[in-house]
């Protein structure tokens, strides 16, 4: 079997299991966030606060993506070539870290549900790192002002620009990715394309797709009638 170097499955103190880390990658963002609900006294819905919340770790994560690109791409060619996945690989307990976790689980979804993610050569690469960037920017960024623009009691028009701006292009980079990424299923020209090697009913991963879609649409029309 080929393995390519991986730093994060180096022996360590503690070592732990891909799903494990996704555990308690998510206990320790809950744990946080709700310290920090509690402490600074935020005055949002809790679903509208945890998910607006989790838009900032993922921009965390995508971040890591673009910057470790090269590296998630070399893994995710290893766990194709191998017929491997993350979750029962053991790693590092470095791995929770957030920008650890993106390396691990960005080379998964590389691997196992859109292969333009693992892609390092050809022009489609900016595809993901735009769907990625973007992403980051305006919608984990802008979660993230409007928690700041809460915290020093700004006008609650201006939090509420900022949720709006944040849920709406999430919603926006949700479908238009999602729509792409069906086109490419249907094209043979792309590595998305449905095969015998790469069939529809493996790529289980990509249905956690649906929460960038749901959760801003859900958010964005409760806000309708939370916002005074």
């Amino acid at each position: 079997m080929l393995h390519m170097t991986n730093e994060l499955e180096s022996p360590g103190f503690i070592q732990i299991k891909g799903i494990q880390g996704a555990v308690i990658e998510l206990a320790l963002f809950f744990v946080i966030a709700t310290a920090v609900r509690n402490i600074f006294n935020v005055q949002l819905g809790i679903i509208t606060y945890y998910w607006l919340a989790f838009t900032v770790l993922t921009g965390i994560w995508e971040i890591s993506y673009v910057f470790n690109k090269n590296k998630i791409c070399k893994i995710a060619h290893d766990l194709i070539i191998n017929d491997e996945h993350v979750w029962g690989k053991t790693y590092n307990v470095r791995m929770i870290l957030p920008s650890n976790t993106a390396i691990i689980f960005y080379a998964e979804y590389a691997a196992h549900s859109d292969r333009l993610y693992a892609n390092s050569i050809n022009p489609w690469i900016y595809w993901s790192l735009m769907i990625e960037s973007s992403h980051g920017i305006f919608c984990g960024l802008s979660a993230l002002l409007m928690f700041i623009a809460s915290y020093f009691n700004f006008n609650n028009m201006i939090v509420h620009q900022f949720l709006i701006q944040s849920m709406a292009f999430q919603m926006m980079n949700s479908m238009l990715y999602m729509g792409q990424y069906y086109i490419q299923t249907q094209d043979p020209r792309s590595e998305n394309y449905v095969t015998d090697n790469f069939p529809v009913n493996e790529r289980k991963f990509m249905l956690i797709n649906l929460f960038w879609t749901v959760m801003p649409a859900l958010i964005l029309f409760t806000s309708l009638f939370t916002y005074h």
